[in-house]
């Protein structure tokens, strides 16, 4: 068997990684080209499905195969022993029945091949290697269709035994047949009598140079990451420096990245430390750019005074949003204080933009996301004293800004100031989004919305709400003023008005909306406050004030200014509101 022409580490899971692939089809080689001259078609010798449950039970003689991302976790192993090929491989691709769709991502893993189908389990399953991603397919919604996978080129290198692992990233699990079904799992590969050309790696834009050197904390000593090993030549993959180097920061110390472009295939990890810099010499100078959908993170854990300042971190082309895995982000933040996040971009993240999880005492400003496929800016998880302000959100796949507090875990004293938001409407190939608001606020005790500007929000402008779909608690203090919507409402599937104070799981109470300015919406509501009447109980929403509000309504689509519903709502003030110049109260 004459072996591809790539280079590539020798091992029976060996995969060929071209830095760079960001186009989203780093799959492929020169194969479209290459004279295939035989395709060979191989079902699996060994499968079994894996379940975190039930750690301890094998499930290798089922007609399934199955992966979920959702506790308790699910992933499926398959071992094809490949035999017999003469040539030079040029491609290969797994075909596989779905059974049951997802939404979501699907993707294949490379894994170790010294398990056995009847005694392999959770417990005792091999190597799986979460990072490098051999072949993924972001379309598998539908079910009773095969799906094709595209490996990696150089992943077959030529006979002998290959593992690959069925990975989820979607919000429900994925169902596929095993060898033991009429539908088993296919590994084909095309052969060609001449030797086939990896991908070639992408050419990054020059960086301009920078004006000035950055500019270091007061008290730290400067780490220049060159120094450290890293490259940052657009080239090389610079993951395993820049980590040790973040490792090797004590406190008060700046990890100082070049004004040149750093490339990663895995997330940059900050854990369990204190005082330390992340520092770049500003947006378009600095980038870190990812290879890897599923690792764009800057993620940070369990740490305090940590700056983030002055670079781009950029993902790779997707079409899809993943919303399980923290690093599918651009930074991500858990269970940390005092993090200042300052001029910084984040562009093309398959995930949220930002999100902070269990974090208090913490500030972003200057920042901007571009192109994220969830929230720009997000905050969660019970998180306490965050600011945003002066920041940008372009084009995400949900809200702009946002504040929500999941069941018990209130978000407390959360304040939107001077940000800007901008067609948040996107929906992604699996129909997830189709746009968010401007702002929100769910399960927050205490916000505030100051001079903040939105234009072609997918749904409301803002809303302040308890939502019983999403398990969102009370939202309760919030003050929103002098704000502008321009253009609210573009996606026509969801009815919501520009402003949408709504009490549907719990109580929503007091609520001041004034000095705003509503401009030519794209939907017949302006302000609509409601509650939800249940025969256990109204829900409320009380101690509301709208007032001196302009609406502006050059087309004259609104055909209700202010709407409230007297029997779910208590205490609600509405004056001096105005449309087109004449006041406009209901």
């Amino acid at each position: 068997m004459k072996s591809s022409s790539v280079h590539v580490t020798a091992a029976s899971i060996a995969v060929f990684f071209a830095v760079g692939c960001v186009d989203g089809d780093d799959t492929l080689g020169d194969e479209d080209t290459a004279a295939i001259v035989a395709t060979k078609r191989f079902v699996p010798v060994a499968d079994a499905k894996l379940s975190a449950g039930a750690a301890s039970t094998n499930f290798g003689t089922t007609t399934d195969l199955v992966a979920d991302y959702q506790l308790p976790r699910q992933m499926s192993l398959m071992n094809f022993n490949i035999q017999g090929l003469s040539g030079y491989v040029a491609s290969a691709r797994l075909r596989l029945y779905a059974v049951k769709s997802t939404l979501g991502s699907v993707r294949i893993l490379p894994c170790g091949t010294n398990w056995a189908e009847n005694t392999v389990t959770w417990a005792n399953r091999p190597t799986i290697d979460s990072v490098r991603t051999l072949g993924d397919n972001d379309n598998a919604e539908a079910s009773g269709v095969w799906l094709e996978f595209k490996l990696t080129f150089g992943t077959i290198k030529g006979n002998g035994l290959y593992c690959f692992a069925l990975d989820q990233t979607g919000i429900n699990s994925f169902t596929v047949g095993s060898r033991e079904s009429a539908t088993k799992p296919e590994l084909i590969i095309d052969v060609s009598d001449t030797p086939v050309a990896p991908p070639p790696a992408v050419v990054y834009p020059t960086v301009p140079t920078a004006p000035s050197a950055p500019a270091i904390p007061s008290g730290y000593t400067a780490v220049y990451a060159r120094n450290k090993g890293a490259k940052c030549d657009g080239r090389s993959d610079d993951s395993v420096a820049l980590q040790n180097a973040i490792n090797g920061l004590a406190a008060y110390q700046a990890l100082v990245l070049p004004n040149a472009n750093c490339v990663t295939s895995n997330a940059l990890y900050i854990r369990n430390k204190s005082n330390i810099a992340l520092i770049g010499y500003g947006q378009k100078y600095t980038f870190i750019r990812a290879t890897n959908k599923y690792y764009s993170a800057i993620a940070i854990y369990d740490s305090s005074n940590i700056l983030i300042q002055g670079l781009e971190n950029h993902g790779v082309n997707t079409t899809t949003r993943l919303n399980t895995y923290d690093t599918v982000r651009g930074i991500v933040a858990h269970a940390s204080a005092g993090l200042t996040v300052n001029d910084v971009k984040i562009f093309n993240v398959s995930g949220a933009g930002l999100l902070f999880c269990h974090a208090v005492d913490s500030v972003v400003k200057n920042s901007e996301v571009n192109s994220s496929w969830a929230d720009a800016f997000h905050v969660t998880c019970g998180s306490n004293n965050i600011t945003f302000q002066n920041n940008r959100a372009i084009r995400p796949g949900d809200d702009c800004f946002a504040s929500i507090g999941y069941g018990t875990g209130y978000n407390r004293n959360i304040s939107f100031m001077d940000n800007y938001c901008f067609g948040n409407n996107r929906v992604d190939n699996v129909r997830h989004a189709g746009g968010g608001s401007g702002v929100a606020f769910d399960g927050t005790l205490g916000g505030k919305a100051y001079r903040n500007y939105s234009e072609r929000s997918g749904v409301a402008g803002i809303r302040i709400e308890s939502m019983l779909n999403w398990n969102t608690g009370s939202s309760q203090q919030i003050d929103a003023q002098n704000n502008t919507f321009v253009h609210s409402r573009v996606n026509s599937e969801v009815p919501h008005p520009v402003v949408f104070i709504k009490a549907n799981k719990e109580n929503v109470d007091n609520v001041i909306f004034s000095n705003n300015t509503i401009q030519d919406p794209l939907t017949t509501r302006g302000i609509e406050v409601s509650g939800t009447a249940s025969s256990s109980g109204n829900v409320i929403v009380s101690n509301a004030t709208i007032k001196n509000n302009r609406m502006i309504d050059s087309n004259n689509t609104m055909t209700k200014c202010v709407g409230v519903n007297s029997t779910t709502t208590s205490n609600i003030v509405v004056s001096g509101n105005t449309k087109n110049g004449v006041a406009c109260n209901n």
